[in-house]
């Protein structure tokens, strides 16, 4: 299975904006799981040696699993407001007329 560009994408442009490189992401068993429950929606931008909120790198490790997709749209039906967010904008990009699939079905 082909890596969407769109997800390789973010994923750089998350190492760039934040000044930090993939061997520095924590990634574990339950980024989605702290995606899910985060309470605040904060940019990725970091200045140099600032730490990273536990959830932006959740954010940046769901984005580079092969089941992204599905992750993300499970997190945008039970996650809170601002995860909700998080996976709108990642779907938008990723899925591109997703949303547009989705209003026409209702």
């Amino acid at each position: 299975m082909k890596t969407p560009r769109s997800r390789i994408a973010a994923s750089i442009l998350f190492c760039l904006f934040s000044d930090q490189s993939l061997a520095e992401w924590r990634c574990s068993e339950n980024d989605c799981e702290v995606l899910k429950n985060v309470q605040t929606f904060t940019s990725a931008r970091t200045s140099r040696g600032a730490s990273v909120p536990d959830h932006i790198n959740a954010y940046r490790c769901l984005l580079s699993q092969a089941d992204a997709q599905q992750q993300l749209i499970k997190l945008q039906t039970e996650g809170s407001k601002p995860a909700q967010l998080y996976a709108m904008i990642a779907l938008h990009e990723l899925l591109p007329g997703y949303f547009s699939k989705k209003l026409s079905s209702m």
